[in-house]
């Protein structure tokens, strides 16, 4: 029976790169710290801190390149040449990274789809983080190594359009107004121990200290805090059960309230909770639709996400849809405007779907406009 089940396994890790090794070296603990921006590429980014309002394009999973050009289609239809920049929130590459420095795997994962459509996208620069696809699969012939997703940046010049910029595994988004300061990390380094070499206790205080400097940035924001990485910290979809951020509330109660958007989860996600509001998208050029289902997603998060994450009295709303998309997210300097755009392969246009709306008080706090959230799952894509 053992032999049978670790044969299942062995499959599994072959049939969706699903298993993933990396080093860590103590002496090399800097590595992982925040670090700051500089050089040509940056001081041609657009200057931003006098913007009243500020339009970011968001989206994740894009490492299929041939459903990606229809989602990239649909987002030069609905942002063109009105977002600012755009996050992208890993696993930009499938089944894995790209093993060395091969401008042909940027070109036909990143540029060529972001400009089949037209020049609306073409513009904008690209804030990028690494997801567990860009991480060495143990099977995968040559590995993936996620320092060449990092040094393309390095390759580029202001002029090469679209700009990909990852800089570091964690980094501050430049030249943003004052009350938005917004933080990429590598989220994969946060949550998952048994994936790095060396003693647990040593990979428990690099953790620290990496998201502890992820948050003191956060932290200083003036405004809206915003931080984007790969695995969500809360979610209802089918990695729901192997999430490991969910090991950080209380580190995270320090940055309240907190924007996170996320993908990994092959669909499209608000989740609200105690300050943090949870958004997931990483259906960009995949979904699951069928695999997971709303009514496993709806038992899940009765029965497992509910207890497990809240505290008593404190409500937790889901809402949720397995359709390709992304999302637009607009700040100004007292709110915030979310809205998702989903559809199917052959569709020529995506559909906008909810747009929802959360303004930020003198007192720092943070509440959503309209009809507050409820306590409940719902369904956006019966």
């Amino acid at each position: 029976m053992f032999g049978i089940r670790a044969g299942i396994c062995l499959f599994a890790c072959l049939l969706l790169g699903g298993c993933y090794a990396a080093a860590w070296d103590r002496e090399k603990l800097d590595y992982w710290s925040q670090q700051e921006l500089s050089g040509e590429l940056f001081e041609a980014l657009p200057e931003l801190a006098d913007r009243d309002e500020v339009r970011v394009l968001v989206f994740g999973d894009s490492g299929k390149p041939s459903t990606f050009q229809t989602v990239a289609s649909w987002m030069e239809k609905a942002c063109g040449q009105d977002c600012d920049f755009a996050l992208m929130l890993g696993d930009n590459f499938y089944l894995r990274g790209p093993s060395e420095s091969a401008p042909e795997e940027f070109e036909r994962h990143f540029k060529e789809p972001l400009t089949q459509g037209g020049e609306g996208l073409r513009d904008l620069p690209y804030w990028a983080v690494l997801g567990n696809h860009g991480y060495v699969s143990l099977f995968a012939r040559p590995p993936s190594e996620p320092a060449v997703q990092l040094e393309y940046t390095n390759t580029q010049s202001p002029s090469d359009l679209p700009l990909w910029l990852m800089p570091a595994h964690q980094y501050s988004i430049p030249r943003l107004p004052p009350w938005l300061t917004m933080v990429g990390f590598d989220s994969f380094f946060a949550s998952d121990p048994k994936s790095f070499k060396g003693s647990e206790l040593d990979y428990e205080e690099a953790r620290d200290r990496y998201i502890s400097d992820l948050l003191d940035t956060a932290k200083a924001g003036q405004g809206w805090r915003v931080a984007f990485g790969h695995h969500p910290r809360l979610t209802i979809g089918d990695h729901a059960e192997g999430n490991y951020l969910r090991e950080l509330p209380d580190m995270l109660k320090s940055a309240l309230p907190l924007i996170y958007f996320s993908g990994h989860d092959h669909d499209q996600q608000l989740i609200e909770y105690g300050g943090l509001i949870q958004v997931v998208q990483g259906a960009a050029s995949k979904t699951r639709a069928g695999q997971w289902g709303s009514e496993r997603a709806e038992e899940y998060f009765e029965e497992t996400l509910r207890p497990f994450y809240t505290e008593p009295g404190t409500p937790v709303s889901a809402q949720y849809c397995e359709k390709l998309g992304f999302a637009i997210a607009t700040f100004s300097e007292v709110r915030f405007n979310l809205t998702f755009y989903w559809g199917e392969e052959e569709d020529e246009e995506a559909q906008p779907g909810p747009n929802w709306s959360w303004k930020r008080n003198p007192d720092g706090s943070v509440e959503r406009e309209g009809e507050p959230p409820g306590d409940d799952f719902t369904n956006l894509c019966p």
